[in-house]
């Protein structure tokens, strides 16, 4: 994304979300329409869009097709209430998150592959398809990606871990974005990532599926690492 683009869509998540913050938008309400934000924040449709799919991105907003945008419920509140905000943060804020990351993900893989169910496993599928079939239409995949991390944590039977993982991969899911739209290649490495996580997990082999989540996450940092710096 071009740098004063993502400035602009930055501007437009940041007011979003204070409407957010501030009450004005709640659970339930439609946003403005696309049109009638462009004319209130003075950005062109292409910011607007990058900005609402960053929402969408972050678990706070939902696209109900033919009727619009939608405040959801409040699994976004957390996010909200330390500022986890992926747009705004800074590097070293963006690299902690990875840190946090990289300590908890994968002993939650390691669980999920010791007590995942046939149901636990289905779900997976699903979401594997999903970024599959993304990626074969030449759509981005990080939300699908995302999801499939939640999926993961499903699996444990552990509800704050599934609220922890879920908290952690929307507040990223903004840089999931910008990294499969500037390094060649990342949507189809997802897709091959995610295989091979879901491939280890059905073996039910803990200790490969916490090697190979943090050998995931680690590469992702990496790449971080890379466009921060090219980013100056």
């Amino acid at each position: 994304m071009p740098a004063r683009r993502l400035r602009l869509t930055e501007s437009v998540v940041d007011q979003l979300v204070a409407r957010l913050r501030s009450g004005e938008l709640r659970p339930g309400h439609k946003l403005p329409s696309e049109r009638e934000l462009m004319s209130r924040v003075g950005v062109g449709r292409s910011s607007i869009r990058e900005a609402l799919q960053t929402l969408i991105g972050m678990n706070m907003i939902e696209a109900c097709p033919g009727r619009g945008y939608f405040v959801k419920a409040s699994t976004w509140e957390p996010l909200l209430a330390g500022r986890v905000h992926a747009p705004l943060m800074e590097a070293k804020a963006l690299l902690d998150l990875l840190d946090a990351r990289l300590l908890v993900e994968p002993e939650i893989a390691a669980l999920a592959a010791k007590k995942a169910t046939p149901s636990d496993i289905e779900a997976m599928d699903q979401a594997l398809d999903r970024i599959a079939v993304l990626a074969r239409r030449g759509r981005k995949v990080y939300r699908a990606a995302a999801e499939f991390h939640v999926e993961i944590a499903k699996a444990t039977g552990n509800a704050a871990l599934v609220q922890m993982v879920s908290s952690l991969v929307s507040a990223m899911a903004f840089w999931g974005r910008v990294c499969e739209q500037t390094v060649p290649g990342r949507t189809q490495e997802e897709v091959a990532i995610h295989r091979d996580l879901l491939n280890i997990l059905k073996r039910h082999s803990s200790d490969a599926m916490r090697r190979k989540m943090r050998e995931h996450i680690a590469a992702t940092r990496e790449v971080l690492v890379a466009h921060l710096a090219s980013c100056g």
